[in-house]
């Protein structure tokens, strides 16, 4: 497929109301739509007739990816081999497998893309240099956060931490199908823990800070579990703009006192 624009921001929904998080997926949704600052282009991927429907009510046209609203993508016979009080698992898949397919059709189409989950929102003016400098790291970009529990076993140190799968950047088809693979040999976990495979693939690991040294870190983006400094905070995730505001003057505290 020609790739017809050079950048955009996209956005996925998937689901029905077998899976538990449905409901607050459709309020993140509709709170996103109203919010004042729009991250231009924006595309939105959808699976599912009735999800398109929902989206059209709130004036977006998305680009639907299938007319079922959960994807079966292990062939299975049975949606509920898999056990869980969350309806998270599919056919024995995980449910943000539909992230990856989502992110390998958009970078199908653009050069570089924002993947951004709905709760994500943008709490400052687009910077000029916005997408200049997310080209200046690595071909895949996402902030590291770090878990309660453990999530990585490959690892000898820093279990708990793993690239957060609410803002996703990217400029490299291949590397999401690698990804992709990735995740299906390991179908019943998160994005997250196939995106950190990849990337320990690439650059081993060496701690939060050679992760950031090595590009993998997106300079703009913060989350509540983050463990970085950023230089500026445009997009951050679960938060209103009081707590923004909060946080905004709490890392330019830290960022004084490092320096």
């Amino acid at each position: 497929m020609a790739k017809t624009m050079k950048r955009c921001f996209i956005r996925g929904l998937w689901g029905d109301n077998y899976l538990r998080p449905y409901e607050k997926v459709r309020r993140d949704v509709a709170n996103a739509v109203v919010w004042p600052h729009k991250p231009s282009p924006m595309q939105v991927y959808c699976y599912g007739v009735e999800n398109e429907a929902y989206l059209k009510t709130l004036g977006v046209t998305p680009r639907r990816m299938s007319k079922e609203p959960v994807v079966n993508f292990t062939g299975g016979t049975d949606r509920n081999i898999v056990q869980d009080y969350t309806g998270s698992f599919g056919w024995g898949m995980s449910t943000w497998r539909h992230k990856l397919d989502v992110l390998e059709r958009a970078l199908s189409e653009y050069e570089e893309v924002v993947w951004l989950d709905w709760d994500v929102k943008q709490f400052e003016p687009m910077p000029a240099d916005f997408w200049e400098r997310l080209r200046m790291g690595r071909c895949f970009q996402a902030a590291i956060k770090q878990y309660r529990r453990i999530q990585l076993g490959h690892r000898r140190i820093d279990k708990r931490k793993i690239p957060h799968g609410a803002f996703i950047y990217c400029r490299s088809l291949p590397a999401i199908r690698e990804i992709i693979e990735i995740h299906r040999a390991m179908p019943l976990a998160m994005d997250e823990h196939a995106y950190m495979v990849w990337i320990d693939r690439q650059t081993p690991w060496t701690g939060v800070d050679g992760y950031k040294a090595a590009g993998w870190e997106p300079w703009c983006y913060y989350h509540a579990e983050s463990v970085l400094i950023l230089e500026r905070v445009v997009f951050a995730e679960h938060m209103n703009r009081r707590a923004w505001r909060k946080v905004k003057n709490e890392l330019l505290l830290r960022k004084g006192a490092v320096g």
